[in-house]
């Protein structure tokens, strides 16, 4: 059975694996997780950036807001390598 619950983060969605009379066992992932996934995109245009989008872009790292970069391996001081965000290769981010 799968429910929605509220996280800090927003909706959770939680599966119960087992439930007696003393616990229950939850799974937390998404119903996604460890599932291969494959997207089919057509890049329909590339722009360069405007002038507001350049200091946000900039001031996130990759992507990850500051809370969430000690969590997913981005910013300073991360284990990711010289590549920052979780990127031992230097090539992207590595949060999720």
């Amino acid at each position: 059975m799968q429910f929605h619950a509220r996280g800090p983060r927003g909706p959770v969605a939680l599966t119960v694996l087992s439930a007696d009379q003393e616990q229950v066992n939850v799974d937390l992932n998404h119903p996604l997780a460890g599932k291969n996934l494959t997207f089919d995109v057509t890049v329909r245009e590339v722009r360069e950036p405007l002038a507001h989008e350049i200091p946000a872009a900039a001031a996130s790292g990759c992507g990850c807001g500051p809370q969430e970069q000690s969590a997913c391996g981005c910013g300073p001081g991360s284990s990711g390598g010289s590549g920052g965000c979780g990127s031992s290769s230097g090539g992207g981010c590595g949060c999720g």
